[in-house]
């Protein structure tokens, strides 16, 4: 990678925020999929509460945190000076609320019943997987 004047730029990231955004990612999903186990149905006011609640914690903890925790990690050394990544905070909500509504689609789709069918699971797979690229995708505008 270079910058503006064609100098080679040094990449580096810092380990320890990576290792904590694996941690936290790894708590966000596993609190996510025990409330996502809880469910019992699609319908009810508790159920839909528990959907709502999984999506929320897994995008924006499993998925969100880890990924700004990680590219806070980044950084890139030249002669002028260190460039760290930094967010547009409009963007980074978007890409939020993306993730979050993305998995609860596809949390839907899986959830709530008692014989999971593959179909179900790859279109609830394919939506939060979905969400999670939209997420990257509308985030990198967002990076400056």
């Amino acid at each position: 990678m270079a910058n503006d004047e064609g100098e080679r730029l040094q990449i580096t990231w810092f380990a320890p925020w990576i290792v904590s955004s694996y941690f936290v990612s790894t708590a966000g999903a596993w609190v996510a999929l025990e409330l996502f186990r809880i469910r019992s149905s699609n319908r009810g006011v508790f159920n839909w509460f528990l959907l709502i609640l999984a999506s929320a914690v897994f995008g924006a903890i499993a998925v969100f945190t880890m990924h700004f925790i990680g590219m806070a990690a980044y950084e890139l050394h030249s002669s002028v000076g260190v460039y760290s990544v930094r967010f547009v905070v409009r963007g980074g909500i978007i890409s939020l609320i993306d993730a979050v509504l993305c998995v609860c689609v596809g949390g839907y789709i899986v959830g709530g019943v008692d014989h999971l069918r593959l179909t179900r699971l790859i279109a609830g797979g394919s939506c939060a997987a979905f969400g999670i690229c939209l997420m990257e995708d509308e985030d990198d505008p967002a990076m400056r």
